[in-house]
């Protein structure tokens, strides 16, 4: 399993990803009702300022299901689970990228986990995120530029 806060000062530290995270601060739905993407639903705009508020991070976490070996019509099948987590405040087309994800793990096959097996795979990740629930202050590429040149200056 990664460790979500060092993947997440690595997200931040890619030059140009603050720059494209604060831009959907400034997205607005479109006036014809069609939604493409999270940002353009009323659903969003109703879970409070938390999603809203500039510098606030909302992420959507994500397990996929696959066989390893291929969809079988007949024989045995085998199920894996890619647990991934991705950044919502990115434009939709750059969100799931693989250098914009972040895999947080893979239930093992050959089943799928019952109840409780899937719990003791989550549980780890969901005590990672919960350090981040009320904030932490993280160093960005437009920050570290900035000390950057703040020391070559004095």
């Amino acid at each position: 399993m990664q460790v979500f806060s060092s993947w997440l000062k690595t997200f931040l530290s890619c030059p140009g990803i603050e720059d494209l995270i604060d831009q959907r601060y400034e997205h607005q739905p479109p006036d014809t009702g069609v939604m493409y993407d999270i940002w353009d639903s009323p659903a969003w705009q109703s879970l409070g300022p938390f999603t809203t508020t500039k510098d606030n991070l909302t992420f959507s976490f994500f397990i996929y299901w696959f066989n390893p070996f291929t969809n079988k019509i007949s024989g045995k099948t085998v199920s894996c689970g890619a647990i991934i987590i991705f950044c919502l405040n990115l434009p939709y087309h750059l969100q799931h990228q693989p250098e914009n994800t972040y895999f947080a793990g893979i239930s093992p096959p050959p089943y799928e986990p019952s109840v409780t097996t899937i719990t003791a795979l989550l549980d780890p990740i969901v005590e990672q995120l919960q350090y981040f629930y009320y904030g932490q202050g993280i160093c960005t590429y437009a920050i570290a530029l900035y000390a950057t040149r703040l020391l070559l200056t004095s």
